[in-house]
């Protein structure tokens, strides 16, 4: 028998049964010791409080650039608007249609859907203005490369952005197996060749 396994974890005769307070000790040493960086101190009551702000939707992304792709994703791009209408500026990247620009789209089909109800309650009329000031709607498209963007106007966006939200995708349950691959799948390639362009700092969050 070893030497290391006849004395055991800390010097302790690993023959014998581990008795509850061997363990507890155990584990109590196991922060100090070298190598172990994935265990960190615990969290003391008094600041639980402030866990409520780091896992907080409404400070992480207040004073960001949020680019945001689909619908689905304004659920989520409205709150800094609402919340810090000050620092907040959000980019939609919306398809040209044959019979309705991006523009018109984002008005008509964004803007006065539920999501934006309380960005309606607090500006009112002015609500066209605001969003005017706040978002940037841009023509384009997640199946093209650089989203639809000139390789200039993809660069210059992607280094200034702190988070990418992308929810563009077919959701129905049988769709065509081109457009499906092509919409859901390798147009995650575009991202992150969009997002190679700003040297990847900024974030990702991509919603099935």
């Amino acid at each position: 028998m070893s030497e290391n396994h006849k004395n055991g974890v800390n010097g302790k005769d690993s023959t014998k049964a581990a008795s509850p307070s061997d363990v507890i000790e155990e584990a109590s040493g196991a922060q100090d010791r070298p190598g172990n960086d994935l265990v960190g101190p615990a969290i003391p009551a008094s600041q639980s409080g402030d866990l409520e702000d780091l896992f907080s939707v409404q400070q992480v992304l207040a004073d960001r650039h949020i680019l945001v792709t689909g619908s689905r994703a304004l659920v989520l791009g409205s709150m800094p608007l609402r919340y810090h209408p000050d620092g907040a500026q959000v980019y939609v990247v919306i398809r040209d249609r044959r019979t309705q620009s991006a523009k018109e789209r984002f008005q008509e089909e964004l803007v006065e859907c539920e999501a934006f109800t309380p960005l309606h309650d607090v500006y009112g009329p002015g609500i066209t203005d605001f969003l005017e000031d706040k978002v940037t709607v841009l023509p384009g498209d997640i199946t093209s490369q650089y989203l639809g963007m000139s390789k200039e106007e993809a660069t210059e966006l992607s280094q200034k952005l702190d988070l990418f939200i992308n929810s563009a995708g077919l959701t129905n349950f049988n769709p065509n197996l081109e457009n499906a691959l092509t919409i859901n799948t390798l147009s995650e390639n575009n991202i992150a060749e969009f997002l190679s362009l700003g040297d990847y700092h900024t974030s990702l969050l991509h919603v099935s």
